[in-house]
């Protein structure tokens, strides 16, 4: 099986790399202009969109491999959430015995837990929160044409 880690890891370096590539095409587009060189522009804008496509599908696989980190690591919590229901119904079941009637018990405890929160940055490691996205796609899509 392969390592959820190490697939982002590589995803974000292949979108890296893709990115200072269309980063080159459209530099070498704005240098043709620049240049007066409009002989070169069929040419270096065919490049340059190659180049967009290429960098969006590495943006996708980015993303993949962003949310394949996040299923994993959430798979591995299921056996703790099960745990975690088992002991919610027991409590349930004694909070009752003892004679309180509130609708759910355990709810009242976890409530009062979650109040108090936790930083974000307990659960994260290699991999951020926030998937990952290209400011190059974002601000200067089609800018090839």
């Amino acid at each position: 099986m392969s390592d959820p880690t190490k697939n982002y890891a590589r995803a974000m370096a292949v979108l890296a790399k893709a990115e200072a590539s269309h980063q080159e095409a459209l530099d070498a587009i704005d240098e043709a202009k620049t240049a007066g060189r409009s002989d070169k522009l069929p040419r270096l804008r065919m490049q340059a969109q190659e180049s967009e496509r290429h960098l969006s599908e590495c943006l996708a696989d980015a993303e993949r491999a962003h949310r394949g980190y996040w299923l994993s690591r959430r798979i591995k919590l299921v056996p703790d959430l099960i745990r975690l229901a088992r002991v919610a119904l027991e409590y349930d079941v004694m909070a009752r015995a003892s004679g309180d009637s509130t609708v759910w018990p355990w709810k009242n405890v976890f409530d009062a837990e979650m109040v108090k929160g936790f930083a974000h940055e307990e659960i994260v490691q290699q991999v951020p929160l926030a998937g990952p996205e290209s400011e190059l796609l974002t601000h200067e899509y089609g800018a090839w044409r």
